[in-house]
């Protein structure tokens, strides 16, 4: 397991740099898309005994599915290839992905319910949720706004219940803290998703904003289903 980071990170790196100097080109997306099924082959490498385990490991399938709609569909229509298929496929993606968030909640807080941890680290996470909202719902509106505000809601109980895990006990502390790091990393890699999927970034600063702000969630959120693959495998907490 030591070396898939050290393999894998450099990876993501080049991604990055993909989405900057090349944007909007189909073969970045397809190459993003190669990661993420890669990181599903490498969880589901691994047969784990606990149903906790194998819950967060369905996670990754809904990675595959959400990011088959929100990562590998855009690229296709993108040149040179150039494939519409003329629906808009980011609602599907975002479910997919809201029911991946689900599976790593309903395994989190069952858990962390046992240890009673303090709900001040949630605030500083909806801090940046309410902020956020603020600056995008003035392009958004109805159903997407609605959708936007419960899938933000996910985003921070996600956030709060895995930086929660580190209070588990030093038996698992590993584990626990691969854990947390996941969810912080994933989370924040989707706020900076929303933020420049929604708000006029390239009409106020530039088309060169978006693309750095792209490069900058490639090293932010893959990392995270990185960090879930590790602590897959790590000793699992007692008692979970």
């Amino acid at each position: 397991m030591r070396s898939i980071p050290a393999i894998f990170m450099p990876l993501v790196v080049i991604l990055s740099a993909l989405r900057l100097i090349a944007p909007g080109q189909a073969f970045v997306g397809i190459y993003q898309y190669c990661l993420v099924l890669a990181l599903v082959i490498v969880a589901f490498r691994f047969s784990l005994k606990i149903k906790q385990q194998r819950r967060l490991q369905k996670s990754f399938i809904f990675l595959a599915v959400g990011d088959l709609f929100l990562v590998l569909a855009p690229a296709l229509s993108s040149p040179p290839i150039n494939f519409k298929l003329g629906i808009d496929l980011f609602p599907f993606g975002v479910l997919a992905f809201a029911v991946a968030y689900g599976l790593m909640i309903s395994v989190y807080l069952p858990r962390i319910s046992k240890v009673k941890p303090p709900i001040w680290p949630i605030l500083p996470i909806l801090a940046v949720f309410i902020l956020e909202i603020s600056l995008v719902s003035p392009y958004t509106q109805g159903i997407l706004l609605i959708g936007l505000l419960i899938f933000g809601v996910e985003l921070c109980l996600l956030a709060w219940s895995g930086i929660s895990l580190v209070r588990i006990g030093a038996k698992s502390s590993r584990t626990a803290q691969l854990l947390a790091l996941s969810a912080l990393l994933i989370v924040a890699g989707d706020f900076l998703v929303g933020f420049n999927q929604f708000y006029p970034l390239s009409q106020i600063y530039g088309g060169f904003s978006v693309h750095l702000l792209d490069a900058a969630i490639a090293l932010i959120y893959l990392p995270g289903w990185l960090a879930l693959t590790a602590g897959l495998v790590k000793g699992w907490p007692e008692g979970v």
